[in-house]
């Protein structure tokens, strides 16, 4: 799971729109795949994903790649703070 969310966040770094979209995806999906699982790498993944996002915010101009970059680092961070024990 950390190789595929090292491969991911490369492509995000692209200059692809349709790329960068289907990463972003792809980084929410694993985030609540195994981020719910394993709360080492759902900090890692959180750590990880945050700089690149940020980065590709500044750069991308295209309004349905930033959507999905928000929505995945919504996702993300959303895992990061989930406490099953407060439900």
């Amino acid at each position: 799971s950390i190789a595929l969310l090292y491969c991911v966040l490369i492509s995000i770094r692209s200059k692809s729109t349709n790329e960068i979209i289907l990463a972003s995806r792809i980084l929410g999906l694993l985030s609540l795949t195994v981020g719910c699982q394993d709360i080492g790498v759902e900090h890692e993944i959180l750590e990880d994903s945050i700089p690149r996002i940020s980065q590709a915010l500044k750069l991308d101009s295209d309004p349905s790649s930033l959507l999905c970059l928000l929505e995945s680092l919504a996702i993300v961070t959303f895992v990061e703070e989930y406490d099953p024990q407060d439900t």
